[in-house]
């Protein structure tokens, strides 16, 4: 891994820690943006969740997002620890998706600099998700693993060595054949020697 990879993973993942942080430890600021999105999300949940689970999904605005900074500091520190860091990335991204929506503008002349800065941020954790620091992916391995392997023997200087083989005992065949008494033959016989001869590798 190179020092400028760890610098930059380290970079970006220190401020979805300072950021989860804050949601853990003061998530009344955030709460009031979050109380529309964690009611659906709560509302959601009891429809679609069994009741044992659905009972843990938080209905107050401030345990939404104590748990969604929770979520996100852990999937920083494992991005920036390297230990796990790109399910740290996916975690992160998933958890900093709700932010990105709640940026959104409110008309098309509202400021867009913030919604743009998520936005650059969403897409960094999802790059840091799928890089692989120059190694085969999973996709890539499963894809050439299925290739069947040719073998050597079918390969084009398997065929090359073979013709050249073929080429001189037909040469041979030539000159044993012919008879010895003709000088047209004796012109032959002496052109598939020389053949012969040229096709025999030097050494």
């Amino acid at each position: 891994m190179s020092l400028l990879r760890l610098l930059a993973r380290g970079l970006l993942a220190s401020y979805f820690v300072a950021d989860g942080v804050k949601a853990v430890t003061q998530p009344q600021t955030l709460a009031e943006d979050v109380a529309p999105l964690a009611e659906a999300v709560h509302a959601g949940a009891q429809r679609v969740l069994p009741p044992d689970i659905a009972k843990r999904v938080p209905a107050d605005p401030e345990g939404y997002v104590r748990l969604h900074g929770a979520v996100q500091t852990v999937g920083a520190l494992m991005m920036a620890t390297g230990l796990g860091r790109r399910l740290g990335a996916t975690l992160v991204a998933l958890a900093y998706l709700p932010r990105v929506v709640m940026a959104r503008p409110a008309s098309p002349r509202a400021d867009k600099t913030v919604f743009v800065r998520e936005l650059a941020l969403l897409g960094g954790l999802l790059i840091e998700s799928r890089d692989t620091q120059g190694k085969p992916g999973m996709a890539w391995l499963l894809t050439h693993s299925a290739r069947p392997m040719v073998p050597a023997s079918d390969g084009p200087h398997h065929h090359c060595h073979h013709g050249v083989k073929a080429a001189k005992k037909q040469a041979k065949t030539v000159s044993e054949t012919l008879p010895l008494q003709t000088p047209t033959s004796g012109h032959v016989r002496r052109q598939a020697a020389a053949l012969g001869h040229a096709l025999t590798p030097a050494g």
